[in-house]
């Protein structure tokens, strides 16, 4: 059978598979599968990676901003909710 990964099963499965069930781990595995990544996919593993890069050479003041941002989009959201 054919199967189109979806990004996150791609990172999971070639960084930790303890977030995968175990059939899913057992799909991945089985080699009468064939196992297909799209573009998309690549370019998105390409994005989250050049992120965490650009994220270690900020450091702190990135991290902090990002949790700032973070909640005020939390707090934006909760109003909408809350009107």
């Amino acid at each position: 059978m054919r199967y189109l990964l979806d990004t996150n099963i791609v990172i999971f499965f070639t960084t930790n598979h303890s977030n995968l069930s175990k059939d899913v781990i057992a799909l991945l595995q089985d080699t009468d599968n064939v196992l297909c990544v799209s573009a998309e996919t690549i370019r998105e593993i390409i994005v989250l990676y050049k992120i965490k890069v650009l994220l270690r050479s900020i450091g702190r003041r990135a991290m902090l901003l990002l949790r700032v941002w973070r909640r005020h989009l939390e707090l934006s959201r909760y109003r909408l909710i809350k009107m």
